[in-house]
């Protein structure tokens, strides 16, 4: 899932786009570069399943993004 939610969010750079209401999202670090960027999460929750990573989201290069209520 992680390369799967990484290529949406860069692919979606500039737009306001929205995750699957309450939807559970298994990743193992997404990091990912956007800009102008907003994303809904909508009850929408990410997992991580990398033990001992520093985080499970990871923005490397971006500017103005907004994250609506992550989880």
């Amino acid at each position: 899932m992680t390369d799967e939610l990484r290529a949406f969010l860069e692919a979606n750079s500039g737009r306001h786009v929205s995750l699957a209401p309450n939807g559970v999202y298994q990743v193992t670090q997404l990091s990912f570069t956007a800009s102008d960027l907003t994303v809904d999460f909508q009850g929408a929750r990410l997992e991580g399943s990398l033990i001992g990573a520093a985080g499970i989201l990871r923005i490397v290069a971006g500017t103005n993004i907004v994250l609506n209520d992550p989880s």
